[in-house]
């Protein structure tokens, strides 16, 4: 709870100043720091999240069977290749990431005081790129880390797109 207060006063501070595409990028941080694999998800491009079930279904397609059963299946959440297809793009990323982070090691260490310092925009064509370092204590120990993502409109509003990161987990099943 104290981070999530903690972050919201972040975002409050931006307030008017902010942009449309910072406020963004805040939220962004806030769900991957407080590790809410649905936010994360409904922030996600829509393409992108399309994309990405493409790749599950794909390996779901595999002929490493035993592959899919031991690993992909369970991190979808599902026992069989049919539930899996069954699964809407936005289910199937929220569960992978969400059984992914159940785990990391530090997923139970209090993260506090996280900051944002803007490095970067740069416009390339309808995509937007941003590099940013984020600050925080993540179980007490100062960590700085710097990012940088691709953000494209979406029915008039900012979303995040995927980094090649996010999908280079499929390629083993091909």
């Amino acid at each position: 709870m104290r981070f999530i207060v903690t972050f919201t006063s972040i975002i409050f501070a931006f307030g008017v100043n902010a942009s449309e595409l910072e406020i963004l990028v805040d939220k962004y941080v806030a769900a991957n720091l407080s590790f809410n694999c649905e936010q994360i998800a409904q922030l996600v491009h829509p393409d992108d999240l399309s994309f990405y079930k493409k790749k599950v279904d794909n390996s779901l397609k595999s002929s490493n069977k035993d592959m899919v059963e031991e690993n992909l299946l369970p991190l979808l959440g599902v026992n069989t290749r049919q539930q899996a297809i069954k699964l809407g793009a936005e289910e199937a990323y929220t569960n992978i990431c969400t059984n992914l982070i159940a785990k990391l090691p530090t997923k139970n260490l209090e993260i506090a005081n996280p900051e944002i310092e803007y490095l970067r925009k740069t416009n390339h064509g309808d995509t937007m790129v941003v590099t940013y370092k984020v600050m925080y204590e993540l179980g007490g120990i100062s960590t700085q880390n710097i990012f940088q993502h691709g953000f494209k409109k979406y029915k008039d509003n900012w979303r995040v797109l995927l980094t090649p990161e996010a999908l280079a987990y499929f390629a083993q099943y091909n």
